[in-house]
């Protein structure tokens, strides 16, 4: 029978030591998240990085990020998980954080945007990892904020997303999805596709 107890013992001091640690500050969202999802996978929960860190982590740190955003089922025992890790509430009741880190985590959903199935494993070391939300719903993501929010710098993210992932994005996902939305949206996708302008 698994140990829980000493395992989140062992998690919150290992938190806890990254505070002393010279790390990027890429290195110590990431391992944030990785013991996170180690302590979480204790309790069959699995987290999925979603927002401005998913983009960090699919631009191996171009893009940075202050806070975590994660979604996953089984909210109320996550939470529990997070107050036996160190993590305090704040006042806005979406962030956690262990002050001596200054790593904000927020919990914005319960479900996912996108597909389960398009979720990837990122292997940190032998034993740490992170799940992260598809290349194809984080470069929708982005455009959806690009076309509804008019926003530019999602817009230049998609473009260098797509750049640097386009070996792997999933070509008929995208455009099917869009397809599925909205018209405006699925030119944007032909026109990331088709060299990365967009209007």
């Amino acid at each position: 029978m698994v140990d829980r107890e000493n395992i989140l013992s062992e998690i919150s001091n290992s938190l806890k030591s990254l505070a002393d640690r010279h790390l990027k500050p890429f290195d110590k969202n990431l391992l944030v998240c990785a013991y996170i999802t180690k302590a979480l996978a204790l309790y069959d929960i699995k987290p999925i990085v979603v927002g401005g860190h998913s983009v960090e982590i699919y631009t191996n740190g171009r893009y940075t990020t202050v806070d975590i955003d994660f979604v996953f089922n089984g909210r109320d025992i996550a939470i529990d998980v997070l107050a036996r890790l160190g993590f305090i509430q704040a006042e806005s009741k979406r962030h956690y954080y262990i002050e001596a880190l200054a790593v904000p985590i927020e919990i914005p959903d319960n479900h996912l945007a996108g597909s389960l199935d398009k979720v990837i494993k990122v292997d940190i070391n032998d034993d740490l990892y992170v799940y992260c939300i598809g290349i194809e719903d984080l470069l929708l993501d982005r455009l959806r904020a690009a076309l509804y929010w008019k926003s530019e710098s999602s817009k230049e993210w998609a473009i260098q997303l797509f750049e640097l992932n386009k070996e792997i994005v999933d070509i008929s996902y995208l455009i099917v999805t869009a397809q599925q939305e909205d018209t405006d949206l699925l030119h944007l996708v032909e026109a990331l596709i088709k060299g990365g302008y967009l209007k």
